[in-house]
């Protein structure tokens, strides 16, 4: 006579919500993503106009962008580094 093992109950539902959670973040990432490249794309092509509404030059508001978009990687490579140091 074989024993039948039975899964604990919820283990099924615990599972698909597991799976839809994943798939719940992964869709807020990739519309993140999505919303950045189109900020930065919005950003490349007004530039020159967005520099003189601010009354400065080109290039010093390109210096500035660049240097905002350097201190955001840092953080997220300062972050990714951290995640790997605490585990």
């Amino acid at each position: 006579m074989k024993l039948e093992q039975k899964e604990p109950a919820g283990l099924t539902e615990r599972f698909i919500g597991a799976q839809r959670n994943k798939w719940e973040a992964f869709a807020i990432v990739a519309v993140g993503i999505f919303m950045a490249n189109l900020d930065t794309s919005i950003v490349n092509v007004s530039i020159l106009a967005i520099a003189r509404a601010f009354g400065t030059t080109l290039t010093h508001g390109m210096r500035n962008e660049i240097k905002a978009s350097k201190r955001q990687s840092l953080l997220f490579e300062t972050k990714k580094w951290e995640s790997k140091v605490n585990r």
